[in-house]
């Protein structure tokens, strides 16, 4: 299997691992945010009138807010019922369970369009059956409604990348993810494909993306001995040496790193 679609199904495998504990914490906020809303509505001491006015004409206005900021989004939300075509080598039990799931990921966010790990689902499921623009529209929307977050993002980089061919847009979408969450390892290191790989017009930051993630992590051996490879890579051996010997010294077991190191 090609190095590049290896680093795509690790962040699969990644993101599907983590989404039964998200799932688990939005469910438990829903939970919270429920049982705050009961005990909101227990009788408490009469409030003077003009307090009464001013609550209500809050709630109103908060209200107001809301409705505006749920139809921002759902103008805006990709549809949900186009026809589900399954590509790729599939028999025809696993297509028609695709098309199941797809189904039902969609129903789920039309009742919640806020549902972000639902769009980072839906968007995985799209991409496995080969529906690129399906991928993109399911996770530029994830971003849409959680800008803070770096996930949505980052699979975009992904899919920018290896699958659409739009490396300015992969690069824009990886450094947002970045911006999002400054010690997430895995982005650099996705940076680092792309102009290592791909992005030759801008070649040269493969390292420079490395040396900031080391700034986040200056210990991380997945850093250190991908920078080594890199540096071994282009014909500098000093440089190759300095970064193996840091790995090195933070696993001194590790008998790949060392075989690297006897190369020199």
């Amino acid at each position: 299997m090609p190095i590049k679609n290896k680093y795509f199904i690790l962040i699969l495998i990644v993101i599907l691992a983590a989404a039964g504990f998200l799932i688990w914490q939005d469910f438990q906020k829903t939970k919270k945010t429920t049982q705050e809303e009961i005990g909101s509505k227990n009788p408490a001491s009469p409030a003077k009138a003009g307090e009464k006015i001013a609550t209500s004409t809050a709630e109103k206005q908060s209200a107001g807010q809301a409705k505006e900021t749920a139809d921002y989004f759902k103008i805006r939300m990709p549809s949900l019922d186009k026809e589900i075509v399954v590509k790729g080598n599939f028999t025809e039990v696993q297509k028609a369970d695709l098309i199941q799931q797809i189904k039902d990921a969609s129903e789920l966010l039309k009742g919640n369009f806020d549902y972000y790990q639902g769009w980072l689902h839906l968007g995985l499921l799209k991409k496995a059956i080969e529906d690129y623009q399906g991928a993109e529209e399911s996770w530029k929307f994830a971003a849409l409604i959680r800008p803070k977050e770096f996930l949505a993002f980052n699979n975009l980089g992904v899919l920018y990348h290896f699958y659409l061919k739009d490396y300015s847009k992969a690069e824009e979408n990886f450094l947002k993810a970045i911006e999002n969450k400054p010690g997430e390892m895995m982005v650099y290191q996705n940076l680092h494909e792309l102009y290592r790989f791909s992005y030759q017009e801008k070649a040269d930051l493969a390292d420079d993306i490395l040396l900031q993630a080391l700034k986040q992590d200056p210990k991380n051996i997945g850093v250190l001995t991908t920078l080594g490879q890199y540096y071994q890579e282009i014909g500098d051996k000093a440089k190759a040496r300095t970064y193996y010997e840091k790995a090195l010294v933070l696993d001194p077991l590790n008998e790949a790193i060392q075989t690297e190191l006897n190369r020199f």
